[in-house]
């Protein structure tokens, strides 16, 4: 005699046509730039938010089966845990660091975003479907090429919800914008026997960071020494200060200075401040030395594409824009 189906719920056409849009959006979406990188991440977390309940369900009944010889008595409480265990490592995959950690050395890789704990509510509309009439009753006896169909749609369901695979890091992918300061001019001068580049290196809610390259363009060796990095923004002034001392350059040498200068710039971005006044303050040979620089807060649009193979390192010594 034939057992019941215990993973009748994969084999309906919205379950099916949920794990096919996450195969579809990970495998194919992600990364292409036909999608701004926001909507598909989101479509991962609604569609898997969706079916993953009912898989951990589908399975329980699975291993009741076969240990017990029939399914579980009360649906409903195993619906209800499935969606509880769901939305719990769901949440802590976006706002624990050593949970998501410890998970992505078994199941890939996953990308923290608090804001994806605003897709939740879909676990809502997963348990509906589980306990809907249809659902709840008891299920016929398969035919033999069904019980076959829910073994390879549980391995299938299982697979899709693996997190994405590490994608080509020279693939463009599309990434969330934000407002960032930049130096509005050009941005290099000589001063004595050196030569200098500047650049913002960090630009974020709380201010930027400023980075100094200084080369000796001189035969004899030449000391410099960075001090202070002052913004000027609508008639306020914020101050940061380089962490290094007098450096001695031999001919041809260069150095890196960087200074980190905090502010309210998402503050001074929503009430309409867009430019600034960069003052830098340095000695060259134990003479004092100054750089004025125009500054300006861009934004060019929600969505940038990104090519981490042609982006600049994320440590400020490595590389100019």
């Amino acid at each position: 005699m034939r057992r019941p189906l215990w993973a009748q719920d994969l084999l309906h056409p919205l379950v099916l046509a949920a794990i096919a849009v996450l195969v579809l959006n990970d495998h194919v979406l992600k990364g292409s730039g036909l999608l701004p990188g926001l909507v598909t991440g989101k479509l991962s977390d609604v569609v898997g938010l969706f079916f993953f309940p009912i898989l951990l369900v589908a399975l329980a009944q699975g291993i009741c089966l076969a240990l017990l010889g029939r399914l579980p008595r009360n649906r409903g409480q195993l619906a209800f845990w499935a969606s509880l265990a769901t939305a719990l490592g769901f949440s802590l995959v976006n706002v624990s660091t050593p949970f998501n950690h410890f998970l992505a050395r078994w199941w890939g890789g996953f990308t923290m975003d608090p804001t994806d704990l605003l897709t939740l509510p879909v676990l809502a509309l997963s348990y509906h479907f589980m306990m809907s009439p249809r659902r709840v009753e008891q299920p016929r006896k398969p035919s033999a090429s069904l019980s076959w169909a829910q073994f390879l749609l549980a391995g299938a369901a299982g697979l899709a919800s693996i997190a994405t695979p590490s994608m080509d890091p020279c693939r463009p992918q599309q990434v969330r914008n934000y407002p960032v300061w930049q130096i509005a001019e050009a941005a290099q001068t000589a001063r004595g026997c050196v030569q200098l580049d500047a650049w913002i290196s960090r630009s974020g809610k709380e201010g930027l960071g400023l980075t100094l390259r200084a080369r000796n363009i001189d035969e004899a060796p030449c000391e410099l020494s960075a001090s202070t990095a002052r913004v000027h923004i609508g008639g306020q002034a914020y101050d940061g200060e380089f962490g290094d001392g007098p450096i001695r350059l031999g001919s041809g040498e260069e150095h890196h200075f960087y200074a980190p200068v905090f502010f309210p710039s998402q503050d001074i971005w929503n009430g309409g401040e867009h430019e600034g006044r960069l003052e830098l303050s340095f000695a060259v040979n134990a003479e004092p030395k100054s750089w004025s620089l125009a500054l300006q807060h861009h934004f060019t649009g929600p969505f940038r594409a990104v090519n981490h193979c042609d982006e600049q390192s994320i440590h400020y010594i490595l590389a100019r824009p």
